[in-house]
């Protein structure tokens, strides 16, 4: 039995689903919420550049570090942050707790990121 008949019989999510959703779940409490970060480790792009357009992204994108070195690039927080800035601008933009989990947990928000090349799909592998 391949892997993906096996979560659908056992009506499990695929891990790499699951980290995507809390990774999100996360940056939306420091955006959003009540968490903070050191200064400085989470930073609004359009706090940063003024002259920054949305037509790409949407306003509450974060910056990335401007590294070559694969420690860096693929950190846990820089990775969440590359999650964060490929989302829709309609979920990012919910700023209730309970609503942006029940959108981020969506069938569709997951097959778009997969779609769209921005996370990797580990059951497809």
């Amino acid at each position: 039995m391949d892997y993906q008949k096996m979560l659908e019989k056992l009506n499990w999510k695929p891990l790499s689903r699951m980290v995507i959703e809390k990774r999100a779940i996360i940056m939306h409490h420091y955006i959003h919420g009540p968490r903070t970060q050191p200064d400085n480790s989470i930073v609004l792009r359009r706090l940063e550049n003024a002259r920054y357009s949305t037509r790409h992204g949407h306003a509450l994108e974060v910056c990335l570090p401007n590294s070559s070195l694969e420690a860096v690039t693929s950190s846990s927080l820089n990775t969440a942050k590359k999650l964060w800035n490929a989302l829709p601008p309609e979920i990012v933009a919910i700023r209730h707790p309970a609503l942006f989990k029940s959108a981020i947990r969506r069938q569709t928000t997951y097959e778009d990121l997969a779609r769209n090349n921005k996370q990797r799909r580990i059951e497809e592998m």
